[in-house]
């Protein structure tokens, strides 16, 4: 039974370090609006490093999603089959 807390404490882990990334890449967006709108130039290769934390987050989560036994989804699909 120990051996269940480690690898859930350690998936439950991954999940949240890729919430704060997406959370730093929400931050360094709302940064990206201010500066083009007080200095009218913005973060160059934001959209890239938004798209990176993006999908290091979907594979972060993945360990979670096989420990409990779920299913992933994208939603603007499944809902219309």
């Amino acid at each position: 039974m120990q051996i269940n807390k480690i690898v859930d404490f350690g998936t439950m882990a991954l999940v949240w370090v890729g919430g704060f990334l997406v959370l730093g890449v929400m931050f360094l967006t709302i940064g990206d609006v201010v500066s083009r709108w007080v200095f009218a130039k913005g973060f160059i290769g934001l959209v890239d490093v938004t798209q990176f934390a993006v999908v290091g987050f979907a594979y972060l989560a993945l360990p979670r999603v096989f420990w409990m036994d779920a299913n992933v989804a994208i939603e603007l699909y499944d809902d219309r089959l």
